[in-house]
């Protein structure tokens, strides 16, 4: 059995990536290090953060080691495709400079080339920069203002009531802008643990003169007080889907609400496996009644809560497209279902389209000219029905609103199998 082809979601990867993208400078090896010039551009910033503030750490601090450390390739490739894409002025306007770091709204369309959600902005309402949440709107994003504590217990809420939750927090202490991706919240919500990428030490720690922290190293990672944290941040991006849970609003669908809906009875589904990687991973296996038993198979991940972070319809390809039926109705029937049921709630406007394109799917001459349309095929809903019909291209990687769709083959056991998965990140 092959990988369900998930790891490119890796959270521990996303949130190295956001903080990388976010404050480019602060991954920097020396290669990349300010000039005088640059620095002194820096250090000329007011004391008080505004619209161009760059957050890129400290333009003079020394590493305080000889090597930052070979980072892993994934990074290094993507660190270096980062560095192409700058390497304009065109896109240093859009996405920031690695010698200097980026503003707010250039780290919020940084983010966005991970392959993401759009991430909500929680932004501290005194910050001075006015044009700032304007911009990141402007872009596609969404900016809530808050005070600093609010903001702050609103992150302490976050990781209570998800332990996989991620969020890249900016903060301006004297002169310096800086970006940390937090990992998680004491049990009483009164510190963080957060991953610097500043090589050898933290921004955050006594070493750097930070007025008002003094980060602790912890392992590999470091702690901050939710005091410290308060007096610093200005900013953070977080997941859509965590923060609307955390607010009362629908988020991620419950593995009992699915036990409960027309898709779970009309297609006699029931549980045929559960293993628990740790109480924030529980694999569950689904089978279907009726004949079609071994051609169907859904996967789910369930967080401690019994919320569905990645649902995975496979459908063994032979069986979708193939004698004696030709194109199987009932595999685009159980397909579109379980787009329609297992799409969480903010993301069904997108969704219901790409349902719709595959439940229509048949092999006639008005599929055809669909697929010659060529307007159709590079919607959204073109591209998953040629991704799940093994047409054009073979693979739908569609950031929406609150999670990834992923339509792909696999080979499992020598088998090519169709799989279509929605991924809550």
């Amino acid at each position: 059995m092959v990988s369900n082809g998930t790891e490119r979601l890796s959270r521990r990867a996303l949130l190295a990536a956001s903080a990388a993208l976010g404050i480019s400078a602060s991954v920097r090896t020396s290669l990349f290090a300010p000039d005088a010039a640059d620095a002194a551009a820096l250090l000329a910033q007011n004391s008080v953060p505004s619209d161009e503030t760059m957050f890129g750490g400290s333009p003079v601090a020394d590493f305080p080691c000889e090597s930052p450390g070979q980072a892993a390739p994934w990074v290094r490739a993507f660190e270096a495709a980062f560095i192409q894409l700058t390497s304009t002025p065109e896109g240093r306007e859009l996405y920031g400079d690695p010698n200097r770091g980026a503003t707010l709204v250039q780290a919020w369309r940084a983010v966005q080339l991970i392959g993401i959600p759009p991430r909500v902005c929680l932004l501290v309402s005194s910050y001075p920069g006015s044009l700032t949440g304007q911009g990141i709107t402007e872009v596609g994003g969404s900016v809530i203002p808050m005070e600093a504590q609010e903001l702050v217990d609103g992150l302490a809420q976050l990781f209570t009531w998800d332990k996989r939750a991620f969020a890249t927090a900016f903060t301006f202490a004297g002169r310096t802008g800086h970006c940390v991706a937090l990992l998680g919240t004491d049990p009483d919500g009164q510190g963080f643990t957060f991953h610097d990428p500043w090589p050898c030490d933290s921004l955050l720690s006594n070493n750097q003169d930070m007025p008002g922290v003094n980060a602790q190293r912890v392992g590999s990672y470091w702690h901050i007080t939710a005091a410290e944290l308060t007096g610093v941040v200005v900013a953070a991006f977080v997941a859509p889907n965590v923060w609307a849970e955390v607010t009362g609003q629908p988020g991620r669908i419950s593995f009992p609400a699915l036990q409960s809906t027309n898709f779970w009875s009309f297609f006699n589904l029931h549980e045929k496996s559960r293993e628990a990687r740790d109480p924030a991973n529980v694999d569950v296996i689904l089978g279907t009644g009726g004949d079609f038993a071994d051609e169907i198979e859904v996967r789910l991940t369930l967080n401690e809560r019994s919320l569905i972070n990645t649902a995975e319809l496979r459908l063994r390809e032979s069986w979708l497209i193939g004698p004696p039926l030709g194109l199987n109705p009932f595999a685009t029937d159980i397909a579109a279902s379980f787009l329609d049921t297992l799409a969480p709630p903010i993301d069904q406007a997108q969704i219901r389209p790409i349902a719709e394109a595959i439940r229509e799917f048949r092999l006639d001459t008005a599929t055809q000219a669909r697929l010659a349309d060529q307007r159709f095929v590079s919607s959204a809903a073109g591209r998953a029905l040629q991704a799940y019909a093994g047409v054009g291209s073979d693979e739908l990687y569609l950031p929406m609103t609150g999670s990834v769709l992923i339509i792909d083959t696999q080979t499992i056991v020598d088998q090519p199998w169709r799989s279509l998965r929605i991924v809550s990140i």
